[in-house]
């Protein structure tokens, strides 16, 4: 495999801004000799380029390292020039995931359906008694809540969303018990890798935290 830059390894899950506020981010995995493959809205596919046509002139941080970098590669490898870019179904940050995971999501658009979640229960859509929870419950226990299930919340909603429409296609062209079949499926698909990514979240917060006591041991040994 190509040796890797001295700031990025192999299989990083790079990150950049997408718009000159920051308030969007652009994701890339890092595939060695200072190069990027990402899912590009422009080009409407995945591509490979260089760290500058990557990040267009905007700061580049590392979000993650990959577990297992030499599959992540492969997998971007195998989907280049690929066509399937959807904002909300596969973008890239789903597609960096893919890579790293094996399941896609995003979590910037399940933070999205989160906070519009909230705000419905915040005016009274979803009832009196989510109105008044959520209007009763600190700000900062709110993000913490979003932090946590963006992901989950993302991969459910986009699922369902699926395996609904793939159904009613069937249904459609009068298929019935394919219609059955997707139906079962892809329901069981979708609350499998839901709860995968629930235990996902979790060991990456076990890990965080073994982390941070491992370097305040040190600190204080030192």
């Amino acid at each position: 495999m190509s040796p890797c830059s001295p700031s990025y390894r192999l299989g990083d899950h790079l990150i950049t801004r997408f718009d000159a506020y920051g308030i969007l981010h652009h994701h890339g995995l890092y595939v060695g000799n200072d190069a990027v493959i990402h899912l590009s809205p422009d080009a409407n596919g995945v591509e490979l380029t260089g760290l500058s046509g990557f990040a267009n002139h905007h700061p580049i941080h590392v979000k993650r390292h990959a577990p297992n970098p030499e599959q992540a590669v492969n997998r971007a490898y195998a989907l280049l020039d690929d066509g399937s870019y959807h904002l909300l179904h596969f973008n890239c940050e789903h597609f960096v995931n893919y890579c790293i995971d094996g399941i896609g999501y995003s979590e910037q658009v399940g933070q999205a359906y989160f906070t519009a979640e909230l705000t419905a229960s915040a005016s009274g859509l979803l009832g009196k008694e989510m109105q008044r929870h959520v209007t009763n419950t600190p700000l900062s226990t709110l993000q913490l809540a979003g932090n946590r299930i963006a992901a989950p919340l993302e991969r459910a909603v986009s699922g369902v969303s699926t395996t609904l429409s793939d159904t009613t296609a069937a249904l459609c062209q009068g298929q019935v018990l394919q219609a059955a079949e997707q139906l079962i499926s892809g329901l069981w698909i979708t609350s499998t890798e839901s709860v995968e990514l629930i235990v996902h979240q979790a060991v990456n917060d076990i890990s965080a935290i073994k982390e941070s006591i491992e370097d305040m041991w040190d600190w204080l040994w030192r």
